[in-house]
């Protein structure tokens, strides 16, 4: 009898100790593929940060190497070092090369097709010739500023003196990727996400699912399995919600709330319709919409007038843009057969419909238009980059952005020429490029941070977007299964999975 007591008490251990560890994650609900191109950015990152992996990891405003082991700036050549582990391997067993950080590093500027990314490193010696000589095929050292040195290492060269350079590189989108598990266009995936990251996909996006299992056996109270999802289902126990769901309430989840803000709400106007470049109906626009009363509709918001406020730049104190009389004297100036019609408003969704606060934040915006007269109707889009006959057809885009409290100026970079939305931009300002091109390449910080307030200035004056709300990263979690959701002290922008213990 003792035997089988102990017996048993060992199979009961040995089940605890070899236990699965598995989590799940409600991302969004969208019921759309989490990996493809015009995935959330919320969604996408948090996937990618956990199988592509980073460079570099940001805690507590300190940078420290991930996959690579070093990264500094070397004071003698004004050049920066960025050295390979030496045993990294890609999910697909292949050896990662030093080719391979060059790539993914430029990749966006090369692809033939629209990114976000580009304009996050255009401070790179020559990153522009890519696109100006419209190459579209990498091929190892075609830009100046990046040089191979070693079968680990390269260098690269900056137009001028940039201290966020490591921290804008931090981002997954800019982590290690082989070359051949992209298309031809290095946007989409052939297959499933494929890195050098703690953790690989072993269930492909089904249904509303994706599975990642944990691949680096060195982390060994990291969850082992991860369920990621973007079909909502009222049964199921999520450990982690990033949207708010009945269950938060019913079940009364912890809450965490950061404290920088990680992206903006707002709207910009676009180029190809008559109402968007008109500087009146801008300006009405800008002076009619008060932000303070979308605050109300979701957790996490704040009202914001401009672009810069709560980041490491620090506040130029903008006046407020809310004014009803300058609202009715710009629209006034208006042409009047451009207000007889109404105009269909575009916002991105990754859903086919406008759901949960979006729809608030839309309806509030039609009524606070409405009470001067100007009529509008919302219609979703699916894509990051609003089609021509979309704009044509709307005065401005409704959508959020992602924001990096390092590198302001890549915000800006989207509404210059070289700004990928092509149609959601201003039309050629000599004056906007201008200025953004003092700012780029300027390396002293003072007169730097003086150029980016005047910068902001002028697109807050000619009202070139109307920034509404900015959001803290709000995430609802089970606090009976997550012992720790990161490390102590650390901000959670984005969620990393490694970081997460459970009880």
């Amino acid at each position: 009898m003792r035997v089988w007591i102990i017996f048993l008490f060992y199979i009961f251990f040995m089940q605890n100790v070899y236990a699965k560890k598995t989590l799940s994650v409600l991302l969004n609900t969208s019921e759309g593929n989490p990996y493809s191109a015009d995935a959330p950015s919320s969604a996408k990152t948090l996937l990618e940060s956990a199988v592509v992996g980073r460079l570099i990891q940001v805690e507590s405003n300190i940078v420290y190497p991930k996959l690579l082991k070093e990264a500094y700036y070397d004071y003698k050549s004004d050049e920066y070092i960025l050295v390979l582990k030496s045993d990294l391997y890609f999910h697909n067993k292949r050896k990662v090369t030093i080719e391979d950080l060059e790539f993914s590093l430029l990749k966006h500027y090369f692809s033939p097709e629209k990114s976000h990314g580009i304009g996050a490193l255009d401070s790179i010696l020559g990153v522009e010739d890519i696109k100006k000589n419209n190459i579209t095929q990498f091929k190892s050292g075609l830009v100046k500023g990046v040089k191979i040195i070693s079968s680990t290492s390269l260098k690269i060269k900056l137009k001028a003196l940039d201290p966020n350079f490591l921290y804008m590189i931090s981002d997954p989108s800019f982590s290690l990727v082989p070359i051949e598990e992209l298309d031809s266009a290095y946007k989409n995936w052939k297959t499933v996400p494929i890195g050098a990251g703690n953790y690989a996909v072993e269930e492909a996006f089904n249904d509303g699912k994706v599975k990642l299992k944990k691949v680096n056996s060195n982390l060994k109270n990291a969850v082992d399995e991860v369920f990621l999802y973007t079909k909502y289902a009222k049964n199921n126990n999520y450990d982690i919600y990033l949207v708010k769901s009945p269950d938060v309430d019913i079940k009364k989840y912890s809450v965490y709330s950061s404290r920088q803000p990680i992206s903006q709400f707002g709207l910009i106007f676009t180029n190809v319709n008559e109402l968007g470049n008109n500087l009146n109906f801008r300006k009405f626009v800008q002076a009619a919409l008060d932000s303070e009363k979308f605050v109300k509709y979701a957790d996490g918001f704040s009202s914001i007038n401009e672009v810069l406020p709560n980041s490491k730049w620090g506040l130029s104190n903008l006046d407020s843009n809310y004014s009803p009389n300058l609202a009715e004297k710009y629209l006034a100036k208006v042409p009047k057969e451009l207000l007889k019609k109404k105009w269909n408003v575009t916002v991105y969704s990754a859903g086919n419909s406008v759901r949960s606060y979006k729809k608030d934040f839309m309806e509030e915006i039609k009524k606070q238009l409405g009470v001067y007269g100007f009529q509008m109707d919302y219609i979703p889009v699916t894509s990051q980059f609003l089609p021509k006959h979309l704009a044509e057809n709307t005065p401005f885009d409704v959508s959020s952005i992602q924001i990096d409290p390092y590198d302001v100026l890549f915000k800006f970079s989207r509404l210059t020429k070289n700004g990928e939305d092509e149609f959601v931009k201003p039309l050629f300002d000599p004056k906007l490029e201008e200025l953004y091109s003092s700012v780029l390449v300027e390396g002293n910080f003072e007169e730097k941070y003086r150029k980016i307030n005047e910068l902001n200035k002028y697109v807050h004056e000619m009202a070139y977007w109307v920034p509404l709300l900015q959001r803290k990263n709000i995430i609802y979690y089970n606090s009976k299964v997550i012992e720790q959701l990161t490390n102590a002290g650390d901000e959670v922008t984005i969620i990393n999975l490694e970081n997460i213990i459970l009880k």
